[in-house]
């Protein structure tokens, strides 16, 4: 059966069950919350580890999309990393299934373009803005589909 109709049959959204409000702007009267961005240069480095791409909704942990990128290394403007986890609704997916990515790296702003290692595989592109220990996407897009732009904003979260 071909990718999509795995991850279309399914596609339910699922979040890690957190607050949506992700700005680093605190309300008025109320402190501004503690996450530094990343440096603007040189920061790849800093990207390495296993990265877990979340709805951000305040919706039930429920099966859908689940995607885990693992960035192995990193220098000044590229970094190099694979997918390790790929899940659609109740349908596990070989990670095999695509080829190893460089990304890159500019002004705290992560881009990734991830090419398929099978032809029935979508290609996967991912760009947004890091703090802390998340990157806010942009973009995301998965074969023809976009998925960001929508009422459901995406993140790439790193595990910790």
């Amino acid at each position: 059966m071909r990718w999509s109709a795995h991850l279309y049959l399914t596609l339910a959204l699922w979040s890690c069950g957190r607050n949506t409000n992700h700005s680093a702007e605190a309300p008025p009267g109320e402190p501004t919350p503690a996450v530094a961005p990343l440096p603007a240069s040189g920061a790849s480095t800093t990207l390495t580890g296993r990265w877990n791409l979340v709805p951000d909704t305040l919706t039930p942990r429920r099966p859908g999309l689940q995607m885990t990128l693992a960035i192995d290394s990193g220098g000044a403007e590229t970094f190099r990393g694979r997918v390790v986890f790929f899940f659609s609704g109740d349908v596990g997916i070989d990670p095999r299934i695509f080829k190893p990515f460089v990304g890159r790296w500019e002004d705290r702003t992560a881009s990734i373009v991830v090419e398929p290692a099978d032809r029935d595989a979508p290609q996967l592109t991912f760009a947004g803005r890091a703090r802390g220990d998340t990157i806010y996407l942009d973009l995301f897009t998965m074969g023809p589909d976009t998925l960001s732009g929508g009422a459901v904003p995406w993140l790439l979260v790193r595990e910790r």
